[in-house]
């Protein structure tokens, strides 16, 4: 999954107990995309409204 993230992820949210872990793994990766650590589902989806553009 992590080698998808550079060419189909605008930017990476991160809610939970893997959080760090894929967090990790993603900024190991050339050209990884901005990180978001959210402290819940709500907040995540507030960023998710807040960052989302049309297209």
């Amino acid at each position: 999954m992590a080698r998808l993230l550079p060419d189909r992820v605008k930017v990476l949210l991160l809610i939970g107990e893997a959080a760090s872990q894929i967090e990790a793994a993603a900024r190991r990766l050339p050209n990884c995309p901005p990180i978001v650590r959210c402290e819940g589902l709500a907040e995540a989806v507030a960023q998710v409204h807040k960052l989302a553009r049309t297209g």
